[in-house]
């Protein structure tokens, strides 16, 4: 394989930008690739992005879709069914030239002193623009302003807008507007990737139409016999006194405008370019259909173009964001690159978020039962008026729900693991040997979170909460913890740590020993009338430092604020 090291595009002259495709400043490094970048097309015809004046180019032709020369293929030895025959695209008569002199000096932008340039290839007017202002050696400020367009409403049609303006002096300016045929197509100089060349000349002259401003010609390929008509014409729009002269001569047509500009005032030049293909049709008709196409184009006038040319692009990107407007509803991004299939990655993403969310409900519910198991009892799902037990005790309330949740979830979360199986073989482009799992696997796990999450909903709508037991419970278990505040004010007050810490254990220990007998708590008690205390702190100062209830912080502030914040999400 040949390796051919990148090139890099310069940010400062190729700036990114989201609807447009600039580059501003003249950059003769990368002509190859801007030739190809800058290119405007209609399916039927194509120009490549070379620049108006001709020079300098890559290989700036136009080309028509399926307008070819054909060769015969030799070999060494004949067999049957091999091809006989090749087929090479060709270039038509190229009528993008606009070659531009001013005192007499030509317009060559390799040497010119260019201030101000900028190219934009714009995807909504569907236009290449050019602006900028040439420094002529004689001190001359000349603006070059040009706009081309390859017709979406029309597939024979382009045209180009070139408007000169001398800023600061008067001076004679021409503008030789040319169409040019290129007899020999480009070799391919030993890369195989490159189309056949020509030695013979492979268009000929069949029709030449020469009128004012127009210039129409018809043309015969050589060996496939296939037809062309190539026309333009022109509008000359200017203040400035000029004068016109047309002509064609060895496979060159110019329409040469000649002007004496003034300072500061336009000189504005509508080109209007057809084309006509034939595989059977003379090229006089072509010609003729050519000249029609013109007077069409004369007549409705380059706004109208570009009126048409904006209404298209318009239908065309409205169409085309579907695919965005559709991802922005789903929530998801859209691959910039993808083979015959979406890459199964999104399978696993999917399948990911899925189970996280089963994951948070999965502990939901976990903590639901543990709380509302008899010996906590502060929290319980519904329970109906008629629903019984699961066995023939009729108090017992089963966390049936609850339960579902978290079979439900368990279940769910092994579907990842899949997931990635399927994105991680998938073989090359594709792979058919997760079809059948994914037929279920996904309407499976949709289905499932449905499930947990309908019922999650309705166990919220009907919590009980036990606002007795959560008492019971705090009255209970609370002074234990009560215990730590207590140590910390003991060691303010003076009193040596590790004793206290000591003792506190041996204090809660007792309290729990009697606890556990089924007696109420007594640590409130043993800790208020400890004597090794009581050096340090009075009773009614250790008995609130035992009250709990004040451990709380801004837990119910928190709490609501996070309410407060699912609410507004609900609601939206």
């Amino acid at each position: 394989m040949i390796y051919r090291k990148g090139v890099k595009r310069p940010d400062y002259v190729y700036p990114a930008d989201p609807w447009r495709l600039v580059e501003k400043r003249f950059y003769p490094r990368l002509l190859p690739q801007t030739e190809t970048f800058f290119a405007t097309a209609n399916g039927y015809m194509g120009m490549r992005g070379s620049f108006e004046e001709g020079r300098p180019t890559f290989d700036g032709g136009t080309f028509v879709n399926g307008f070819y020369e054909s060769w015969p293929i030799i070999y060494g030895e004949e067999a049957f069914g091999f091809a006989e025959t090749g087929q090479t695209i060709v270039e038509v008569p190229d009528a993008k030239i606009m070659r531009l002199h001013v005192d007499d000096e030509p317009l060559y932008l390799p040497t010119a002193d260019l201030v101000g340039f900028e190219r934009v290839l714009d995807m909504k007017s569907g236009t290449l623009d050019r602006q900028f202002i040439w420094e002529t050696q004689s001190g001359k400020r000349v603006r070059v302003e040009s706009k081309r367009l390859v017709s979406l409403q029309h597939r024979h049609l382009a045209a180009i807008s070139y408007e000169v303006t001398v800023q600061n002096a008067e001076a004679p300016v021409v503008i030789s507007s040319q169409i040019v045929t290129r007899q020999n197509g480009v070799g391919n100089e030993g890369d195989p990737r490159r189309s056949r060349g020509f030695q013979h000349r492979v268009l000929a002259t069949e029709d030449t139409r020469v009128r004012d401003r127009r210039i129409v010609l018809g043309h015969k390929t050589s060996n496939s016999g296939m037809t062309i008509a190539s026309g333009v014409d022109h509008v000359i729009e200017t203040e400035c006194p000029h004068s016109v002269d047309s002509a064609y001569d060895d496979d060159v047509g110019k329409v040469v405008f000649s002007a004496d500009a003034k300072p500061g005032v336009p000189i504005r030049i509508v080109k209007y370019i057809t084309y006509h293909t034939s595989r059977s049709a003379p090229p006089a008709e072509l010609c003729d259909r050519a000249e029609r196409t013109l007077d069409r184009a004369l007549q409705h006038g380059f706004t109208d173009l570009l009126d048409g040319q904006r209404e298209y692009l318009d239908g065309f990107w409205q169409a085309s964001d579907v695919e965005v407007r559709v991802m922005e509803r789903l929530g998801l991004e859209a691959f910039p690159v993808a083979t015959q299939t979406y890459p199964r990655k999104q399978d696993w993403l999917v399948l990911n978020a899925l189970a996280g969310l089963a994951g948070s409900l999965y502990k939901f519910a976990f903590d639901l039962r543990i709380l509302q198991s008899p010996p906590i009892g502060e929290l319980g799902e519904p329970f109906g008026k008629l629903q019984v037990g699961s066995s023939a005790m009729p108090f017992k309330r089963n966390p049936i729900d609850a339960e579902k949740i978290d079979s439900l979830a368990r279940m769910l979360a092994q579907y990842p693991r899949l997931g990635w199986d399927n994105a991680a073989h998938t073989l090359l482009e594709r792979t058919l040997d997760d079809s059948a799992n994914r037929r279920t696997s996904l309407p499976e796990t949709f289905l499932i979170t449905d499930e947990l999450l309908l019922v999650t909903k309705k166990i919220c709508e009907g919590l009980r909460v036990d606002e007795a037991a959560m008492k019971r419970n705090f009255a209970t278990y609370g002074p234990f913890a009560a215990s730590e505040r207590v140590l910390m004010t003991l060691g303010k007050a003076g009193a040596d740590r590790q004793i206290m810490h000591e003792k506190i254990r041996e204090l809660t220990m007792q309290a729990w020993e009697t606890l556990s007998s089924g007696e109420p708590n007594p640590l409130i008690e043993l800790i208020a009338n400890e004597p090794s205390f009581l050096h340090f702190l009075d009773t009614n100062e250790l008995r609130t430092l035992m009250d709990a209830s004040g451990y709380i912080g801004d837990a119910p502030s928190r709490a609501k604020a996070l309410t407060k914040q699912i609410q507004e999400i609900l609601d939206a």
